[in-house]
């Protein structure tokens, strides 16, 4: 599945539980730097999220309560986005991940 805490864990997952790459991976942050080294992230206005989808896996559903406006910055901060998968392990075990879908191929399942 492309979208859903499902994808959002799998990325999670596959980013070896990094909240500042899940951010970026899902389209909520645009990361600043050279070749693969980030040296900063820019957080996006809400009203540049993707509602389309063609958005990047996981990047729906949004986090709403993360933006006080749609004008202002999209802020999911790290701290939140290991609290929630904390969470969302206990009702949605991460084993067996490895055999879904990466973010890579579309979200497509590889039954």
């Amino acid at each position: 599945r492309k979208f859903g805490f499902r994808a959002q864990q799998q990325v999670y997952v596959q980013r070896e539980n990094r909240a500042d790459e899940f951010l970026v991976v899902v389209g909520w942050q645009d990361a600043l730097g050279l070749g693969n080294v980030n040296l900063l992230t820019r957080r996006k206005p809400y009203r540049d999220l993707q509602f389309r989808l063609d958005a990047p896996a996981g990047h729906l559903p949004t986090w709403r309560w993360g933006a006080d406006t749609l004008e202002g910055a999209y802020v999911v901060d790290e701290e939140l986005v290991d609290t929630v998968f904390l969470h969302l392990e206990k009702c949605m075990p991460t084993a067996g991940l490895g055999a879904m879908a990466s973010p890579s191929d579309g979200g497509q399942s590889r039954s």
